[in-house]
């Protein structure tokens, strides 16, 4: 894996190298994490392409990586298990989410409608993803997605996993605003649960993070016991803190 375009972003003030470990953490097992924010859709790009390279696919025969481009197709197929894509190289074969990864530069703005409720329906089917969306802020990236061009559905929208606000201050900075996990729907039908907040700015390259009180969540998320998650993250940040 290669930390240094995650790392040269935590250096520019542009995220926390505490955020930057709970975010590859969180992509190495597949947690679907979705940038949005008012920074340039360019800048939104780079930091996911950054997290993208800081959390490759593991080598395997079986591994694809399929970047879904403005004037690609992207639908289902008739096997369940599967999801086809019509991307030079992923072929029409039914793929699974455990060597599967989407990635998704510019739902709602430079993807069609049909594309973009697909790509959020795959999170149903447990598929990782990592995109770019517009909206200022996690709410009004949510009413982007139920709104009556996409209409997707409330309970694929608490799937999205990891959303990243991205902004940029007077001098066209950009950093990490804010970063939030969300719940996806409980299997017994149970009420949904709200966002957990992770981080937001503090201003002069500072973050106060909360993400300790989702910790067991998180550990949950990737797999570990919360003491696992916590010596991880630890080793993970320290990594991405070093020059």
């Amino acid at each position: 894996m290669s930390h240094d375009a995650l790392r040269n972003l935590v250096v520019a003030g542009e995220l926390s190298a505490t955020l930057a470990a709970h975010l590859t953490l969180l992509a190495d097992a597949g947690v679907p994490i979705v940038v949005t924010g008012s920074a340039t859709a360019e800048r939104r790009d780079a930091l996911a392409a950054a997290i993208a390279a800081a959390s490759p696919l593991p080598s395997s025969a079986e591994s694809a990586e399929i970047k879904i481009a403005p004037d690609e197709a992207f639908v289902w197929l008739a096997d369940p298990a599967g999801v086809g894509c019509l991307v030079a190289g992923a072929g029409g074969a039914p793929r699974s989410p455990r060597s599967t990864r989407l990635i998704a530069y510019g739902l709602i703005e430079r993807l069609n409608a049909v594309t973009t409720k697909t790509v959020v329906r795959s999170l149903v089917r447990g598929f990782p993803l990592i995109a770019t969306a517009p909206g200022h802020d996690l709410a009004e990236l949510l009413d982007l997605l139920r709104g009556a061009n996409l209409r997707v559905p409330e309970d694929d929208l608490h799937r999205l996993g990891l959303v990243i606000v991205l902004g940029s201050d007077a001098a066209s900075q950009s950093h990490v605003e804010s970063a939030h996990l969300l719940r996806a729907p409980a299997l017994d039908g149970g009420a949904r649960r709200p966002p957990a907040l992770l981080a937001t700015y503090a201003g002069v390259k500072a973050w106060d993070d909360f993400a300790w009180a989702a910790l067991p969540e998180l550990a949950a998320r990737v797999g570990v016991t919360q003491a696992q998650y916590s010596s991880q993250l630890a080793a993970r940040e320290r990594e991405l803190a070093t020059p």
